[in-house]
């Protein structure tokens, strides 16, 4: 077995390789995108394994239908400024990331598939990209802050790449994108900082020698200059602050372990490679990496600078600024977490809101505390992740005057948002300390006393955690999920302690282990269906008829009139040209033609209902109770429905103002100024006559 799995792990790149190629050529992918075809009211055939998530909503009803309108864009495929979406000039790159013809796609790497393949394997280069790597990123990551235990490095993969923050937010945000660059990015540096020593062994030439340790340096801050752009680039600051906290510790943890290391390294092979030449090395290639990335953003800026000041000029989400405080409770939720991919639900509110790693907080820094008072040492890396966790915990939990979260920059983050990147960091913390007790002399008298203290240990932080929870909603709980969250939490904590025991060879730790691998991968594949191919989104039927009419007109102008989101947005899988499609950022000047004083309600980013007010049959408006408000429809331009949806009143003039020639509705509309083209039962079509 161990011979097998040595092979396994010198080709891991080619077997993950084979994988990938093997998902792009079935056309696997993790889309909920079968629950827009639930919508029209047929059956989702695509779906092999789990079930799509209606809560998932903002990928299947917004990412991946404009994902599809890049493919069919009548102005050619992959603009930079799509004429599908908000059907207006619209920035696709700095809003939800598409696939565009440009050189920014290096900084977009997963969505480069979409630009060779058709949709189908462009998905599946998408959705399997992006878990393989952050697998194989995770595992490497791994060996680093575990001295290559690769023990470990496995179940900390499998517990990054499958915890429910990630699986949860999959899609969007690029918080997958955020932990391959930010993880990635310590690799390469740890590699450029060492690089002295994979040419310590070669026979070359001392020319030679010195020109492959400079290549070798270029390559890896090359790869830092992309994971940092990426970062960068997924411009979702909520979690991109507390982000930076973690990456800023682990560049400084790096730093300080390999400067000695460094020095020494440099003074032995001074006839190869001297101090001189290597600091002014180092200096020209990250002058010239920061430029290449400086010139990559000024280009981004300028090009979506519209886009951009539009979006921090929204009523919402506009420029969110918060204090943080009040999210102890939910420190404790991996109790609850386990269950949320056969649940659907979680104690507080909704599964993706309250998405986190499970990190089993606070053993992870018992143990390290532990681990001081006994050996009277600390370790650099844990001391600044402590750290690092400790500033963040003071902002999730009290919160922090004004002054200190603009200081901070904190202030861009949520506490709940801030939460996600706590539990990673005390994840990491845990996986550091199990790792740094193991190099500890224990005996085999000690490694038997210690089981009892791990069985207490196990019990009462799997009951506090449970109970703490459970205070938020008591009626989330039944008896069996109780007594299951119990073992299940008892499991964990106690395979970690004993693992830390150096009990790793023992039968009980790896059945442990392998019941930890287990419970792990049933909670985070399931969350999001394994669907092979999009056939079913393909032949909708109500979208054909849509594609036929517009293939003659495709620049018109569309709405889709008497629906909800996200059926609002299905016409972009035809690209169609769709103004009341989601407005990811408003298109102020439009609604101005036909109201100028309900800017308030348009300026924010918006799922937009619309719905048809025949003024010329006396169409008068109806309150929620459904009874005549004696306010006319017309009067009332705009109504406010939720923080990012509102509701627009569209007579036959209002549509000729802004230039709609064809409707899609869910309505039966009587008004001789429309022809009805199509009638698919639930669905119609008419043209402006």
């Amino acid at each position: 077995m161990t011979k097998v799995m040595d092979k396994i792990f010198k080709y891991r790149y080619i077997v993950a390789a084979v994988i990938f190629a093997a998902c792009i050529f079935v056309g696997i992918n993790f889309s909920s995108i079968g629950c827009l075809v639930e919508q029209f009211g047929h059956e989702d055939a695509d779906v092999i394994l789990g079930t799509s998530r209606q809560i998932r909503s903002d990928e299947f009803g917004t990412f991946t239908p404009m994902t599809f309108a890049q493919y069919m864009d009548p102005e050619g495929k992959f603009q930079y400024f799509s004429s599908v979406i908000r059907g207006d000039k619209t920035d696709v790159f700095i809003t939800y990331g598409q696939p565009v013809l440009s050189l920014l796609m290096i900084f977009r790497p997963f969505q480069l598939g979409y630009l060779f393949l058709s949709i189908e394997q462009g998905m599946a280069f998408f959705w399997c990209g992006r878990l393989i790597v952050l697998l194989m990123v995770s595992f490497e990551f791994a060996r680093l802050i575990t001295d290559d235990d690769r023990r470990l490095s496995v179940l900390y993969s499998l517990m990054m790449a499958l915890a429910p923050a990630v699986q949860w937010w999959f899609a969007v945000n690029g918080f997958v994108e955020m932990l391959i660059a930010a993880q990635l990015s310590i690799v390469l540096l740890n590699k450029y900082l060492n690089v002295n020593k994979c040419s310590e062994n070669s026979s070359d030439k001392p020319d030679i020698s010195f020109k492959r340790i400079i290549l070798y340096k270029i390559i890896y801050a090359f790869g830092i200059m992309l994971s940092a752009g990426t970062f960068i680039l997924t411009l979702y600051p909520a979690w991109m602050v507390p982000m930076a906290y973690l990456i800023l510790a682990l560049i400084i943890w790096q730093l300080y372990c390999n400067r000695a290391a460094g020095s020494k390294e440099t003074s032995e092979s001074s006839d190869r490679f001297n101090k001189t030449t290597a600091i002014i090395s180092d200096i020209c290639i990250v002058i010239i990496m920061t430029v290449i990335l400086g010139v990559a953003l000024y280009v981004v800026y300028t090009r979506s600078n519209d886009a951009i000041n539009a979006i921090m000029n929204t009523a919402y989400p506009g420029k969110r600024f918060e204090t943080g405080g009040g999210a102890f409770k939910h420190l404790f939720n991996y109790a609850s977490e386990i269950w949320y991919a056969h649940r659907g639900a979680s104690p507080f509110y909704n599964v993706c809101e309250s998405a986190y790693f499970i990190d089993l907080f606070p053993l992870g820094h018992l143990l390290y505390i532990v681990y001081m008072l006994k050996n009277k040492k600390t370790d650099s890396l844990t001391n600044i992740l402590f750290a690092v966790s400790l500033i963040l915990y003071i902002y999730i939990v009290f919160g922090v005057p004004e002054t200190v979260a603009k200081f901070t920059a904190l202030g861009y983050s949520t506490a709940n948002r801030t939460l996600v990147v706590f539990s990673l960091i005390s994840m990491l913390i845990l996986f550091r300390t199990v790792h740094i007790m193991r190099m500890g002399n224990v005996t085999e008298k000690q490694k038997v006393s210690m089981q009892f203290i791990y069985a207490a240990a196990a019990f009462i932080l799997s009951a506090s955690s449970i109970l703490i929870t459970r205070s938020i909603n008591s009626g989330y709980w039944s008896i069996k999920l109780l007594i299951g969250s119990f073992v299940v939490i008892s499991l964990l904590v106690y395979g970690f302690l004993s693992y830390s025991a150096d009990n790793a060879n023992t039968v009980l730790t790896k059945g442990l282990l392998c019941i930890i691998v287990f419970m792990v991968f049933c909670t985070g594949i399931l969350v999001n269906p394994v669907r092979m191919g999009i056939r079913s989104v393909e032949r909708l039927p109500e979208l054909d008829e849509a594609y036929q009419v517009s293939s003659s007109d495709r620049s018109a102008l569309w709405i889709v009139e008497g629906a909800e989101y996200p059926v609002t947005n299905a016409l972009l899988l035809k690209g169609i040209r769709t103004l009341n499609s989601t407005n990811v950022y408003p298109d102020i000047n439009r609604w101005k033609l036909i109201d100028d004083s309900s800017e308030k309600i348009y300026n924010r980013y918006a799922h937009i209902e619309v719905e048809y007010v025949n003024e010329s049959a006396g169409d008068m408006g109806l309150d929620k109770e459904g009874s005549n408000s004696n306010k006319n429809k017309t009067s009332q331009k705009f109504e406010l429905i939720d923080q990012d949806c509102f509701r627009v009143y569209l007579t036959y003039d209002d549509l000729k103002t802004l230039d709609v020639r064809y409707i899609f509705s869910s309505s039966v509309i009587d008004d001789e100024r429309l022809e009805l083209l199509e009638d698919m039962g639930d669905y119609r079509i008419y043209r402006c006559k």
